[in-house]
């Protein structure tokens, strides 16, 4: 800056507080790099852009992103809170629906591995569980049961080592 626009009133800094004013209009969270930060990103890639890997199994099935959270990382973490353990990752918890307050939290990936929809659900008495952990309940082969289901048994059939609509002499009822 010249002087004399200094001493005739024209600028009032060097230079600086124009800097200093740039650096806090662009400033936003501060969060950029964090794991959190790093969620956002991926799950907004896999639910909108066409050429991401992930993209069939979520935007191309209609899974999507709470539209607050879409341009706005701090409402995101607003809605799923820092994450409170390096071992968790972001869950959906009804994987028919998106990124959505309410249906997000942070869990172990044995919690995710329970909760995708390759997972076949079962009755065990009273509970609906994945078929995985019935078997360890009942004290049966996982191996064994799934696959009964792979050829044809439904699910609790397969558990109980029945086929539906065949009888033990092997004629249809």
């Amino acid at each position: 800056v010249l002087g004399k626009s200094l001493r005739a009133g024209l600028t009032t800094s060097c230079g600086c507080a124009q800097r200093d004013a740039v650096i806090r209009r662009n400033k936003t969270h501060g969060q950029h790099g964090t794991k959190e930060y790093r969620v956002w990103k991926h799950i907004k890639g896999r639910c909108f852009c066409i050429t991401d890997a992930a993209y069939q199994n979520y935007g191309g099935r209609g899974i999507g992103m709470w539209p607050a959270w879409v341009d706005d990382f701090e409402a995101f973490l607003a809605g799923v809170g820092l994450c409170p353990s390096p071992d968790l990752t972001l869950d959906r918890i009804d994987n028919s629906r998106g990124y959505e307050p309410g249906n997000t939290r942070w869990a172990k990936r044995r919690v995710q591995n329970r909760n995708t929809r390759r997972n076949i659900l079962v009755r065990v008495g009273e509970n609906e569980m994945v078929l995985k952990d019935a078997c360890s309940k009942l004290g049966l082969n996982y191996g064994t049961v799934a696959d009964r289901v792979r050829r044809g048994y439904s699910a609790e059939d397969a558990l109980y080592g029945r086929r539906s609509g065949i009888t033990a002499g092997g004629s249809q009822d």
